[in-house]
């Protein structure tokens, strides 16, 4: 009984220290330096607990591509080659219709250098100018779930009946803001560096629609969760990202599934699954990601996450936090 009991006072601790920071973050309070230096100093002692985990470098898992008579398992990334190939968003989800007022007006939180390790958007601009800059050659990146939310008919372009068939869930534009988000992402890798999301995980699941140009995913499932050095985000919303070095030899020693998306294609990302994405250099890339979220896999695929992330759920479920 007190193997198990200390066994399991690792992921408490760690949960308590992200459960205290993510309520104290959502009060006007200042966090006393004390109460920061404990938080800081129980997260040190999990991920110390945890271990530095396997260290023999290993080559990394192929994402299993959907084709006739294949059933996908939900609980794993996997690819569909060309779903989106004579669907009219290839054509009106482009970066110039989205530059063209009405939607081209609106205002939105971007980063404004995405070769940054940065969770957290730094400006804010008309969505026309940020593609402008973008498209001409900048580093800027755009994130946002604003477009959809504001313009929600825009989902009727999609032909989501494959889709509503897998994923058992229906994709509706009534449902935006509600149970479904659909952030749209634009980036352009720049020659000799790295335009990138940093590594992260999410509790809902990611049915992602390559619209344009192409990105190099790098996923882990959330078995590897303990060793990438996991903190809640730090800007309230509903995230884990990792924290520990991405240069860090140690990753290529972890099971992990590493694909190139190309336009056309949808990637699934199950709840909990880590990912990191990379821009291609000197190709611009854009993307719209279906976030639905999935009782069962929140629950199953990440029992602590999903035990942990309670009030940085709640702020985005109130609509106190959005991007």
């Amino acid at each position: 009984m007190a193997v198990i009991c200390y066994h399991a006072k690792t992921p408490l601790v760690w949960s308590l220290a992200q459960v205290v920071s993510s309520v104290w973050l959502t009060s006007a309070l200042s966090m006393p330096t004390t109460v920061d230096v404990a938080l800081k100093g129980a997260e040190s002692f999990a991920w110390s607990q945890w271990g530095p985990g396997p260290r023999e470098a290993r080559a990394p898992v192929e994402v299993p591509e959907y084709k006739e008579g294949y059933t996908p398992d939900l609980s794993r990334p996997f690819i569909v080659r060309g779903l989106l190939h004579g669907d009219r968003v290839l054509d009106s989800w482009t970066a110039e219709f989205f530059e063209q007022p009405p939607v081209g007006d609106l205002v939105v939180d971007f980063f404004s250098d995405a070769r940054r390790f940065d969770t957290v958007p730094d400006a804010r601009a008309p969505l026309m100018d940020i593609i402008r800059n973008i498209t001409a050659g900048g580093p800027q990146k755009i994130g946002t779930e604003m477009v959809f939310r504001r313009f929600p008919e825009l989902l009727h372009n999609l032909n989501t009946t494959w889709l509503q068939e897998v994923f058992q869930y229906r994709f509706d534009s009534s449902q935006i803001g509600q149970t479904l988000t659909m952030p749209l992402f634009y980036a352009r890798g720049l020659p000799g560096l790295t335009t990138r999301t940093d590594l992260h995980c999410e509790p809902i699941g990611n049915a992602m629609l390559m619209v344009s140009g192409s990105k190099r995913w790098l996923m882990l499932p959330p078995s590897q969760s303990s060793w990438l050095r996991p903190q809640v985000a730090p800007d309230g919303r509903a995230y884990v990202y990792a924290t520990l070095d991405p240069t860090d030899p140690a990753l290529q020693a972890l099971e992990r599934y590493e694909v190139l998306v190309e336009a056309g294609d949808m990637l699934w990302v199950p709840p909990w699954t880590w990912h990191r994405v990379d821009y291609i250099p000197a190709v611009a890339a854009l993307s719209v990601s279906l976030f639905h979220f999935r009782a069962l896999e929140f629950l199953m695929n990440n029992p602590l996450f999903a035990l942990s992330l309670w009030p940085n759920l709640l702020k985005e479920a109130l609509g106190l936090k959005m991007q």
